[in-house]
């Protein structure tokens, strides 16, 4: 019987519990409602409150204490939340007929009309324990829409004689009510409904329902959840007001208290709570140390459990990690024995544990000892809020399991309430812990940091700045060798825990979720799910419902991709199950074309401030202010009149700009710390909510997707951009590239604050158009490498202290900053940036810099000089391996699906998981994708060496010919050549790198037009050295002199003069060679690399030959314009004549005569080559004779 069997057929052992008594008032009647028909359910009898059966708890018997608190506050709220499970015989205090409870979470059950919240309730001593309020009979408000010419009656008579028999509705009220809707064109904006209430645990209305006095069935599906959260205003965590609650027996959490109410209408907001202090929760950080079993593949065994929890924890409450007020404890399982794993304790070991004093440590006999101890833990400190990395993914999963495996009865005390069957579906597993607010670091880091992985060892880095071990299978065994190593595995497993909780501390993760969700009045529980797009649901929720407006429909995703499917994803009229890629569904943000280049000048860079919300309150964009076109494949939608009353969106927007303004200020003169963390936390919720609104118009999944608003707002944004761009030319300025919300203005200004004065003036010109959009400065870029859409680096300056310029390097879309290249190519990349960026030289110092430092850097790939850590890659799974579809070509998956088949392996890559690994040779001849290998595997065997060759090609030269595209005197021939690797056949070098010559290096002056020219080379008959002549070394340094580089060798110091007919040989023999290699060129294609001298194949439209395997247009290894220009290259070399007019030329030694008679003689054998050229010559009468005839 496997795992899953054993969790499925696992029964619930329920403890006895002893009965406390909550005295309680007498029930009042319902109220009477004035609607045409009555139906209330009684409600029980009131019993007494149940308490769940644990011990007298000392915080001291169950976890260490740090030690590093040095605040006696903390100490002591320590103390009295320790007491709190000290109570024998807790009683709920009652003011009068009602009982005060702090609600954090809420969740349905499975009896449909029923909500559970869950919180904290006070007894005596001012002490909180934890409270499930159950709240029973919650209504569904279903809203019928009157026909023209039907009355309330008649719709209440089908209703009552026809509807409510078909679908078995027995009880219900009917009241005529007035509502809006916003969100469908076939419904009016304000009309008369019919309203119908009736339990929610009866069958729900299909949304298609159409009577014949009726024409639309609205709010059908809304939940119990949903419907108490609106109409109770609730907006995240706060007291709660409970009038006549009653005990619930049995129990069916696991809750210190649970209490029941009968009616919502029992159940209010608590505005101003008299004489209660905010309670104190409870949060627990969990790490296991897990190893794989070694008979039972896919099983993980948990070697030891760490635990660190707060008990006097406050939600809003910012902790500093150095002090953070909370014990711990620490449980090893003795191991067991086998043949395929021998694993024993050391002898010594008992002796040497006590040295390990980092926290409280005990050791259990095995794993179901372990199990059982933490359970028993777990439930005495019962938290609130349990943390932890990839909480649900492995913690909770494997925990679960493994109880199920050595039957340990009490699994469900993870979650809060009593359950004796696992859900048979995966995506309910996290329901198993209702009650309980889960917060997965993981998760968190996503959203509010950008990394290359999010692995513990990557977070504990990046954030904590400190390293982390992490015991695999093979290191977790050599743990058992000695009673030192394994101490220094348990220490790791510590320091795991502790990093968690310095992380959730450090990032603020609860006080900002909870500050969110206050704003949004959502879950908490939601919020730290990383749900952005729920989160603007149910602020909007809020806002229309207020408005008397009814809120759209809750569709599921897979009823949105798949129309007219069920939940399987069957279609009773058949089709296609795969929908396919679809195109956008409307256009986005415009981008304008670049002007590529390098610019050494300032280039301003201006943005509107959050140009998306704006617009959405400059034009009053709104579902209540918009038509609804009747066919959604039509464009945008038309803006109504500017006398029309704000929509709900903008107001919302307003609103939370306008608190953001109010905090910013309060942030200004705030003297507290610790308030201003909390106001900096605010603040931030505020911008990430306002930020993300326009995002769930655009959304096909949220409930709020609204095509025509969301493309109405990015046909202003591209409107405005455009405008904007004009004006900025009309005033004298030239755009170089603008994107959905910005324009980059080349400003020909090299002085800081002249160009931030230009700035502010566009600026001020700019804003008088809008009432309120604005656009401000950006930053100022010098220089800026602008190489294609979204692609660009710049050096930002800003003012420092003190006056002085600060420069600090940006980039956005370069190769050299995306996650999945190896460290390597990114170092290369910010290493270059960096020499372009701050060098301070003259651009051709710095390409000559750049090539002589990759060449440096391929020496040291080709000599296997750089540590292993430098080729490791880095790419992320989207989904589960195994639902991959085609893998040969993915090598993360590939190495993901065989690290997942290897028994060995105690935890198993899923989806959001990062996979570090380094392309290897194998001795396989396998592509590169099929050659990943991980640190572990390459460990494992000396057999795997680092490809270098993949690495110099097809990472370090990629990342590094894309930055330096755009700049002059290089290209990427160039660096193919400066890296070695120009003749690698892995590489496809440009056309215009290469053989094809750009117009501009024809008619441009100056050396840069010689770029792609070969040397002159000449060898020399004294010494058979060979020297190479190229622009930078045509003059050579002699003492204080310049000389020719023909007047001697720089090897042996001969002269050229004494050997005059032997080098004229050699450049008559490059000429010819030359001449050559002209009329023996091959024609070769840029993408399949098929190369033939055949010219008389298909041609292209410009009538130039064409590859037959693929159709590209074939291109010639040499042509008439690289002849031409390189003979130009040549005459240049040895044109000294013209050095009169250099501003060197007063440092030049004057040559002898017989060294001015071989430059004269070489000089005139490549004059008479260049004459001959066909591209130097024009037959002028074949010109003229075609003007006379008109031709």
């Amino acid at each position: 019987m496997d795992a899953d069997d054993i969790l499925s057929d696992m029964l619930l052992e329920v403890p006895e519990t002893p009965v406390l008594l909550l005295k309680t008032r007498k029930r009042k009647a319902p109220p009477e409602n004035l609607t045409s028909k009555k139906h209330f359910i009684e409600p029980p009898a009131p019993s007494s409150v149940v308490l769940s059966d644990d011990k007298n708890i000392d915080l001291d018997t169950i976890c260490q204490d740090s030690g590093v608190n040095e605040d006696s506050s903390v100490d002591q709220n320590v103390d009295q939340a320790a007491q709190d499970w000290q109570c024998d015989n807790p009683i709920v205090q009652a003011t009068s007929d009602y009982t005060h409870f702090y609600w954090y979470d809420v969740c349905e059950g499975p009896t449909q009309g029923t909500v559970y919240f869950f919180g904290r309730v006070q007894v005596p001593d001012n002490k909180f324990v934890s409270c499930c309020v159950i709240v029973k009979n919650v209504c569904r408000s279903v809203y019928l829409l009157i026909k023209p010419f039907c009355s309330f009656d008649e719709v209440v008579a089908e209703f009552t004689n026809i509807i409510a028999k078909k679908y078995k509705i027995k009880n219900f009220t009917c009241k005529k009510v007035t509502k809006r809707f916003a969100f469908d064109s076939q419904v009016p904006i304000e009309a008369d409904y019919v309203m119908i209430d009736y339990p929610a645990n009866q069958q729900a209305l299909p949304l298609d329902l159409i009577g014949g006095t009726f024409s639309k069935v609205l709010n059908a599906n809304q939940s119990p959840m949903e419907k108490l959260i609106l109409e109770m205003k609730l907006r995240g965590p706060a007291w709660l007001r409970l009038t006549d609650p009653v005990a619930s027996s049995p129990q069916i959490t696991w809750t210190k208290v649970e209490l029941v109410i009968n009616s919502p209408s029992n159940l209010s907001v608590e505005d101003k709570p008299v004489n209660l202090s905010r309670p104190y929760f409870c949060v627990l950080s969990l790490a296991l140390q897990t190893h794989a079993h070694p008979n039972v593949p896919g099983r993980n065994d948990i070697v030891a459990i760490s635990v660190m929890v707060n008990t006097c924890f406050r939600l809003d409450q910012c902790l500093n990690r150095n002090n953070k007020g909370c014990g711990h404890f620490l449980i090893m399982a003795k191991p067991q024995p086998s043949q395929k794993d021998p694993l024993r304790l050391p002898f010594d070991f008992p002796k040497a544990i006590k040295s390990f004093t980092q926290t409280r440590f005990e050791l259990a006999e095995n794993e179901r000892d372990l199990l059982t101890m933490f359970m028993e833990k777990f439930n005495q400190l019962d938290p609130d809020i349990v943390v932890g990395h990839d909480l649900l993914n492995y913690d909770f999963e494997t925990l679960v399991r493994q109880m199920a495996i050595n039957k340990v009865g009490v699994w469900d005390k993870l979650g809060r309430f009593k359950r004796n069957t696992l859900p048979s579906s995966k995506k309910a597993f996290p329901n198993l812990f209702s009650g309980r607010v889960l917060c997965d670091i993981k998760k968190s880091a996503e959203e509010l940091m950008q990394l290359r992985s999010y692995d513990l060892t990557e977070l504990t880095l990046q954030i904590l700045n400190q390293k982390r071990v992490e015991y695999n299978h093979s290191l977790l065994k050599e743990s058992y060798k000695s009673s030192e190593s394994l101490i220094q595995m348990l220490t790791a497993v510590w320091r795991d825990v502790d990093s968690i909780f310095s992380i959730l501390v450090e990032l603020n993760i609860i006080p900002l979720a909870l500050k969110i969700t206050n704003i949004t009045g959502n879950i908490l529980s939601r919020t730290l799910a990383a749900g952005r797009s729920e989160r603007n649901e149910y602020l909007l929720l809020h806002a229309f419902h207020e408005d008397n407006y009814i809120c759209p429909e809750k569709i599921q995703a897979w009823e949105k991709k798949f129309p007219g499917k069920n939940a399987d994803g069957g279609d009773d009229k058949g089709g296609d199950n795969n929908p396919g890629r679809r195109k956008a569904a409307y256009t986005g943000g415009l981008v304008l074309e670049p002007k590529t280049g390098f610019y050494e000048s300032c280039v301003l860079l201006m943005d509107f401030n959050s140009l998306y919300p704006s617009i959405i309150q400059e034009f009053n964009i709104c579902f209540t202010t918009v038509k609804v076109p009747e066919n959604s494949d039509e464009g945008a939608a038309e803006i109504v009149s500017e006398s029309d009353a704000c929509g709900i969106l903008p107001t919302q927007l307003k609103q939370l700009v306008q608190r953001r303004k109010e905090v910013k200020n309060k942030l200004k003169v705030c003297k507290d710390p610790m308030q201003s963390t909390l106001l900096d936390i605010e603040q931030r919720a505020l911008k990430l909510t306002a930020n993300s609104m326009y995002g769930c118009l655009g959304f096909e999944y949220s409930r709020f997707y609204a095509k025509h608003l969301a493309s109405l707002v990015t046909l202003k944004g591209r409107e405005i951009l455009l405008s904007t761009k004009a004006m900025v030319e009309n005033l004298g300025y030239e755009v170089i590239y603008g994107d959905t919300d910005s324009l980059m203005i080349d400003t020909k200004l090299t002085e800081f604050l002249e160009v931030m004065q230009r700035g502010t003036t566009i600026k001020t010109a700019i804003n008088r158009r809008f009432k309120l959009l604005e656009i401000d400065v950006d930053g100022v870029y010098q220089p800026l490498l602008l190489l294609k859409k979204k692609n660009y680096a710049g050096a930002s300056l800003t003012m420092g202290t003190g006056g002085t310029i600060v420069k600090k390097i940006e980039t956005k879309g370069l190769d050299s900053v995306r996650r999945d290249r190896a460290v390597i190519a990114k170092e290369a990349g910010e290493r270059i940036l960096s020499m372009i960026m701050e060098s301070g030289k003259e651009i051709c110092q710095t390409v000559q810099d750049i090539h002589a430092y990759l060449k440096e850097l391929s020496e040291q790939v080709k000599k296997n000089e750089l540590p292993i850590s430098k080729y490791l890659i880095s790419k992320q799974l989207n989904k589960n391996p195994d639902e991959y579809r085609d893998t040969k070509g993915i090598g993360h998956v590939t190495i993901a699906l065989r690290l997942n088949a290897d028994p060995k392996r105690a935890r198993k890559l899923r989806s959001g998981d990062v996979i570090e690994y380094a392309i290897c040779t194998d001795g396989t001849g396998e592509s590169a994708n099929q050659r990943g290998y991980t640190l572990e595997e390459m460990a494992n065997n000396e057999n795997l060496k680092i490809d270098h060759e993949y690495y110099l090609c097809q990472q370090i030269y990629a990342a590094v010919s894309r930055i330096c595209d755009k700049l002059p005197f290089t290209n990427a021939y160039a660096i193919a050549e400066a890296m070695g690797i120009e003749s690698c056949s892995s590489i496809k070098i440009p056309r215009d790198a290469t053989v094809a010559v750009m117009k501009d290096q024809l008619v441009s002056k100056g050396e840069q037009r010689f770029v792609t020219c070969e040397p002159l080379t000449i060898e020399c008959p004294a010494c058979t050295c060979i020297e190479k002549i190229h622009a930078k070394t045509r003059k050579a340094t002699k003492g204080n002199k310049l000389i020719y580089a023909l007047v001697e060798c720089s090897n042996c110091s001969a002269r050229y003069a004494s050997y005059h007919r032997k080098v004229v040989v050699q450049i008559i023999a490059h000429l010819k060679r030359l001449t050559f290699n002209l009329y023996n060129s091959k024609f070769t294609c840029p993408d399949c690399e098929h190369s033939s001298r055949n010219i008389f194949g298909p041609l292209n439209e410009q009538g130039r030959p064409v590859c037959v395997k693929c159709s590209a247009t074939l291109v010639a290894d040499m042509d008439d314009r690289l002849m031409d220009l390189q003979l130009s290259y040549f005459k240049y070399l040895l044109d000294i004549h013209n050095d009169n007019n250099d501003a060197n030329a007063s440092q030049i030694e004057k040559p002898t005569d017989d060294t001015l008679g071989l430059y004269k003689d070489c000089f005139d054998e490549v004059l008479g080559a260049l004459r001959m050229s066909f591209t130097n010559t024009i037959d002028a009468q074949t010109v003229l004779s075609m003007v006379c005839s008109g031709r």
